[in-house]
């Protein structure tokens, strides 16, 4: 009930605007997210500040900005980073920008070494996301709100809190959907 009540009232605060917290910019899609996440919302707020962090970090440094391709996702403190950088040594400069951000538990660079995406394979692999995240959400005895769904290059990253049973039936799901090459789980596993 208090998480319906705190989604209600940021719905009410932030529509139209922007607020930040902590530097963040929070808006209109962290609060349409709380509704289906089993995260606090407290821990929500943090993660996006964590990834906004850390992707402010990475566009502050040049090279990082100007040679790679770089997404970055937070969930419950940690962090995975997903995309394309040149050389070993960016992949890295990568990893040592981000753990300057404080907050973080656990980071996950799987960022590749390779010339960066193209905006056709960056399309695909948002519609991949697109289809993956419907999967989870009609899959019988699956509670999706507890995966978030990153897609790179093919490869589909499935990150969350589960059990063991809830985390191998989101992995079947997204192996079902056209156009994932590889499912990788950077999950926080519960007990059964």
């Amino acid at each position: 009930m208090k998480k319906i009540i705190s989604v209600i009232c940021l719905i009410v605060i932030l529509q139209g605007c922007v607020v930040f917290i902590g530097g963040a910019a929070i808006g209109a899609a962290t609060a349409s997210a709380v509704l289906y996440d089993r995260r606090p919302t407290k821990t929500i707020v943090n993660d996006e500040n964590i990834s906004y962090q850390v992707t402010q970090a990475l566009q502050a440094d040049h090279a990082i900005a100007s040679q790679c391709h770089v997404g970055v996702t937070a969930y419950n403190q940690v962090v995975l980073l997903v995309g394309q950088a040149p050389t070993q040594a960016l992949k890295d400069q990568i990893s040592m920008a981000a753990k300057t951000i404080p907050g973080i538990t656990k980071l996950y660079n799987e960022v590749t070494i390779e010339a960066p995406s193209t905006n056709l394979v960056q399309t695909s692999d948002a519609w991949v996301t697109t289809k993956v995240k419907s999967y989870l959400l009609t899959a019988k005895g699956l509670d999706s709100g507890q995966f978030k769904v990153v897609t790179e290059n093919g490869t589909v990253y499935l990150m969350g809190i589960a059990s063991r049973d809830q985390a191998n039936l989101a992995v079947e799901q997204a192996r079902q959907v056209e156009g994932v090459q590889k499912v990788v789980t950077v999950f926080e596993y519960q007990r059964d």
